[in-house]
């Protein structure tokens, strides 16, 4: 079927990347459970021409990962 989507050139790019995989998982994660992607597009854009590393992870990335955490590891 056609995707008509505004990410159609990202669900694109992700369906060539998945034929590398001998296996993979996708789940639903509410959008409390997603708190860090969040975060780190912010900080991105403060940060316009910088990449993103780990490494310099600020502290709110840092406090939203371990609460995502709580929604991804099961009880």
């Amino acid at each position: 079927e056609i995707d008509l989507s505004k990410i159609n050139s990202f669900t694109c790019y992700v369906k060539r990347l998945l034929k590398r995989f001998i296996s993979c998982r996708f789940e639903f994660i509410t959008r409390n459970g997603n708190q860090t992607a969040h975060a780190m597009a912010s900080e991105r854009m403060l940060r316009q021409g910088e990449a993103f590393l780990v490494e310099d992870a600020s502290s709110l990335i840092l406090n939203s990962a371990a609460i995502d955490r709580q929604y991804m590891d099961p009880p």
